[in-house]
């Protein structure tokens, strides 16, 4: 079993030295891993020292964090940090919280997984509202709030121009996408147009 500590540091966070000190007055640390200059809206799965410790953990180590947003950029984030130590039987100790493991962290888990809950909910209402406000004004102007002709991503091609010039010049798809320079697949797509 052994102790590991994850410090992330950016221009706003407590100095590695601060979250060491911190941390040391809980246990021993064996090993530590860091991230530099990572900010706060940097998920989990890219920051390099945060993957490089979960991919060298072992069941019954013990994550040392000094805060819960050491491990992720949003509450979805932390959530799906936890999850994945948890279900290899790692411990997290955060000072102020206390250790949350399989069988001591239910309450923080539950707590976060609703703040989590909340939090995809306000990003779908907010996604809701944005393609409503989108939709009123395309009606209202012919434009999107954001100036775009239509809702969705852009065409990046005429669909009846490509079909019609494939039927004309009896092309196969491969020089259909090179002459128009596309993808395959988008002929594919023109052609059930």
């Amino acid at each position: 079993m052994s102790t590991i500590a994850y410090y992330k540091i950016s221009e706003i966070d407590d100095p590695m030295n601060v979250q060491h000190a911190e941390l040391a007055k809980i246990r021993r640390i064996d090993k530590a891993f860091s991230d530099h200059q990572v900010f706060s809206k940097t998920p989990a799965r890219k920051r390099p020292g945060l993957l490089a410790l979960f991919n060298s953990i072992r069941s019954g180590d013990v994550v040392l964090v000094s805060s819960l947003d050491r491990l992720g950029k949003d509450a979805i984030d932390i959530l799906r940090s936890i999850e994945f130590l948890l279900s290899r039987d790692i411990s997290i100790e955060i000072p102020k919280i206390g250790e949350i493991s399989t069988r001591s962290g239910a309450l923080v888990f539950k707590t976060l997984a609703q703040m989590a809950a909340i939090e995809r909910r306000v990003i779908f209402e907010r996604t809701k509202s944005g393609r409503e406000t989108a939709r009123r004004t395309l009606r209202r102007t012919g434009a999107t709030h954001n100036g775009k002709a239509s809702m969705g991503r852009p065409k990046a091609v005429d669909h009846k121009l490509v079909k019609e010039w494939r039927r004309e010049n009896e092309a196969s798809i491969a020089k259909t996408a090179e002459h128009f320079g596309i993808s395959p697949a988008t002929v594919k797509r023109c052609m059930r147009v």
